[in-house]
């Protein structure tokens, strides 16, 4: 389920860059850095909310009921340092391009717990002409992925947090707490941990096209994409809870 929320999102960025000529083309060094706290505060209060289903009589009968804990403000801290280096190669016949860095990412939700990464960031991009007006580019990029603010909302401890149960209802079609029956589902913050094997995920891109001048300064560009995500985060029970967990049949008429 998500809730209405009120988000409030500070910002520093720091972005340096030297650039420097040599024999064969521009050598550009760079250093950016940069920080959001990002504070969210929940515009829901603690409540239960009530399924319900219509029968094969269209008579209205009583599914789940989900309880909602109190939950007050809670911080996201995200910090991304990066320092590059990239190579410019360029003459009559070809250009190329290397891009070399290090990534690294420090994302805090809690007191306890926090994603922390160290990860190289590479690519090239390889141009050559075939007359003044056609050209033929490829592009390859091994990237690690930004960290957002929802992965660091999902692991925040401090997060709003909810229990669903099969509903034995009395008869009034009113939810009350006491109605309760087997739990269905749970989440939230409270209910969520870090792997200490979790790694960042990250894309290997490649892009190869051709570009074109018409039509005076207007340019044209038709290309190809391949993309894959490697080490995509995953949500699995853990082992205490993997080991005990019964299946329960839900009615889905």
């Amino acid at each position: 389920p998500t809730w209405p929320e009120f988000v409030q999102r500070q910002k520093v960025q720091v972005n340096i860059q030297s650039e420097k000529d040599t024999s064969s083309g521009t050598r550009k060094f760079s250093f950016r850095a940069h920080q959001s706290h990002i504070n969210t505060t929940p515009r829901h209060k603690s409540g239960i909310a009530p399924e319900t289903y219509r029968d094969s009589n269209n008579l209205i009968q009583p599914h789940a009921m989900t309880l909602y804990e109190q939950s007050n403000r809670y911080d996201n801290i995200l910090r991304t340092l990066l320092v590059g280096m990239e190579e410019h190669l360029k003459n009559q016949h070809h250009q190329l391009t290397f891009r070399f860095g290090l990534n690294h990412s420090t994302t805090k939700f809690s007191e306890q717990n926090s994603l922390n990464f160290f990860s190289p960031s590479l690519g090239a991009h390889y141009e050559k002409p075939f007359s003044t007006k056609h050209r033929f580019f490829m592009l390859l990029r091994h990237n690690p992925l930004e960290i957002t603010n929802q992965i660091a909302s999902f692991l925040n401890s401090n997060a709003p947090s909810y229990n669903k149960y099969r509903w034995n209802d009395d008869g009034d079609l009113i939810p009350n707490a006491n109605e309760r029956g087997d739990i269905l589902q749970r989440g939230g913050g409270p209910f969520h941990d870090v792997d200490p094997a979790l790694r960042r995920p990250f894309e290997e891109r490649i892009v190869i096209g051709a570009r074109w001048h018409r039509l005076g300064p207007f340019s044209f560009s038709a290309a190809a994409l391949g993309r894959i995500v490697h080490n995509n985060f995953t949500v699995r029970f853990d082992e205490t809870t993997a080991q005990t967990y019964t299946p329960v049949t839900i009615s889905d008429p």
